[in-house]
């Protein structure tokens, strides 16, 4: 029985496609994502101090939701990151999104959110050590001071509360493909602590608002106005229909490369050597007196 007409063509393309996509194994196999440029390299390096820092990974607060109001008893630094943190959340709202913006939240929370978290940890952590001191990574602020022992003199409290949206400047639809062209956004802010653990007294911080950094990288992705058919999907399944553009990954890496690279360099500008080995005499000091 011959195959009439539309179903041969049909399982010719298949059969192309499944040729094409064997010749095309070699070339693809192994080839990655695109990612952000998480590394950073400290500009200054000293000698070694004697003196232990704790420090806690950064957190990545959700700007959705916003904090309780502190209980009596919580320490300095985290009632001001928490009265910061709402006020980065209240200029998130103003982003004014559309639904694009799913995309790259979603994108953002699978493929990076973890990583920048890890990134910015180990090079805090190395910041801390080119500038002389030993590091003690613990769980949290609560474990700095726990069983009577000391775990480090200051403790190193970064966060990060990030907004991620997009600004559509065109969308036109021409032979069933519309294309959308825009701009992602990254706004929020940037937080970076240093507290002394018996105390919660800041000693160091600096807060970057993420809005004067002008995050703003190009996207443009092109979908179908409408389901373009199961010939059309079959063709695509195997690379050999149409060839839509979509550039929000490439977008985000960008957004998130520029992100991670000054925000870990005004970390070290704010981790300041001398003051730390100041605030260390000052506290020596204390003690002595407390002694007498």
């Amino acid at each position: 029985m011959t195959p009439s007409t539309p179903l041969a063509g049909t399982l010719a393309i298949i059969f192309l496609a499944f040729s094409l996509q064997g010749c095309d194994a070699n070339s693809s196999a192994g080839e990655a994502a695109a990612q952000p440029d998480f590394s950073y390299e400290s500009q200054e390096k000293y000698d070694d101090t004697g003196l232990t820092i704790a420090t806690v990974e950064p957190d990545l607060v959700n700007p959705d939701v916003i904090a309780p109001e502190p209980e009596p008893g919580t320490p300095a630094f985290a009632v001001a990151a928490d009265g910061y943190t709402v006020e980065a959340q209240m200029q998130i709202r103003l982003m004014d999104p559309d639904k694009t913006a799913d995309r790259f939240r979603a994108m953002y929370e699978e493929n990076y959110a973890a990583k920048l978290r890890n990134a910015s940890n180990d090079a805090i952590q190395q910041i801390l050590k080119d500038k002389g001191f030993m590091v003690q990574p613990v769980d949290s602020y609560d474990d700095v001071v726990g069983d009577g022992e000391d775990q480090g003199f200051l403790t190193s409290l970064p966060n990060y509360t990030l907004g991620i949206g997009n600004k559509t400047s065109s969308k036109e639809c021409a032979d069933n493909i519309c294309t959308q062209k825009g701009k992602l956004l990254i706004d929020g802010q940037y937080l970076y602590q240093m507290a002394e653990p018996h105390t919660g007294t800041t000693v160091a911080y600096r807060r970057m608002n993420l809005y004067g950094l002008r995050i703003e990288e190009p996207y443009t992705i092109q979908t179908y106005e409408t389901d373009p058919g199961a010939l059309i999907k079959v063709k695509n399944l195997f690379g050999v229909g149409d060839d839509l553009t979509d550039t929000s990954q490439q977008a985000l890496v960008a957004g998130l490369t520029q992100l991670y690279q000054n925000t870990m360099a005004e970390t070290e500008r704010t981790i300041s050597r001398p003051q730390i080995l100041a605030i260390k005499e000052t506290i020596e000091q204390l003690k002595n007196t407390e002694t007498r």
